[in-house]
C-alpha cells in the first residue's frame, strides 16, 4: 500500500492475488556434462584438501617462533580484567 502513514486505516478491498510465476523448465543436463562437474568438485575437493594441509603445516611453523617474548607479549596486551559490578541507576529519556 501506498501512501499509507502511521494511524491511517488500510482498504484491503482493492487488494489483488499476485500471479504466480511460471515453473522454469531445464533441460536435463548430458552424461559428459554431469562427468565435466563431476571433475570439477573433484578438483575443488583436492584443492581444498591441499590448503588444510598448507594450513596444519605453516600452524606448525608458526608455533615455533611463538616463544617466550610473544607470549609475554600477548599477556601485557590482554591487560587486566575489567571491574564488574554496576552501581547507580539507569534511566532513559
Amino acid at each position: 500500500m501506498q501512501g499509507v502513514r502511521k494511524g491511517d486505516r488500510l482498504d484491503f478491498t482493492k487488494a489483488r492475488l499476485v500471479e504466480r510465476h511460471k515453473a522454469i523448465e531445464l533441460k536435463k543436463p548430458s552424461k559428459s556434462d554431469l562427468e565435466k562437474g563431476k571433475l570439477l568438485i573433484a578438483k575443488l575437493v583436492s584443492k581444498m584438501r591441499k590448503g588444510r594441509e598448507n594450513l596444519a603445516r605453516e600452524r606448525i611453523v608458526s608455533s615455533d617462533l611463538m616463544d617466550e617474548v610473544y607470549f609475554e607479549a600477548l599477556e601485557f596486551w590482554r591487560g587486566e580484567d575489567l571491574q564488574t559490578g554496576l552501581e547507580g541507576v539507569a534511566g532513559s529519556k
